[in-house]
């Protein structure tokens, strides 16, 4: 289905506007998460997982009591900030979990004697 973002927000079409706006906004978002999230082989599902939490916001925004999105200008940049923030939380989640770097010097370890090569 194509069909004009501004139109379906204003015609109130749920379905349409969730459409649109991934086809449209999605790369964005998985942009985003790219960009913040740092490499390693989970990045790629982080940054899928961010783009389906945009839309369940976008959703959720959209059927709720304050319904502020009034244009499609309004939509990106709301959601654009919804997976910026989404994107820091797996970054410091992907921080806090992650164990002691490899890259650290031996001499950090009091288990591991100098080597003598």
């Amino acid at each position: 289905m194509t069909r004009n973002l501004n139109s379906a927000i204003k015609d109130g079409d749920l379905d349409a506007v969730l459409e649109v706006s991934d086809a449209r906004f999605g790369p964005l978002w998985v942009s985003i998460a790219n960009r913040i999230i740092p490499s390693n082989a989970q990045r790629s599902a982080d940054a899928d997982d961010i783009k389906q939490e945009t839309l369940a916001a976008l959703h959720r925004k959209l059927t709720g009591e304050e319904r502020q999105l009034k244009t499609s200008g309004d939509v990106r940049n709301w959601t654009a900030a919804v997976a910026k923030k989404q994107s820091l939380r797996a970054a410091e989640k992907a921080k806090r979990t992650r164990g002691p770097s490899s890259l650290s010097p031996a001499s950090d370890d009091p288990n591991v004697s100098p080597s003598m090569d």
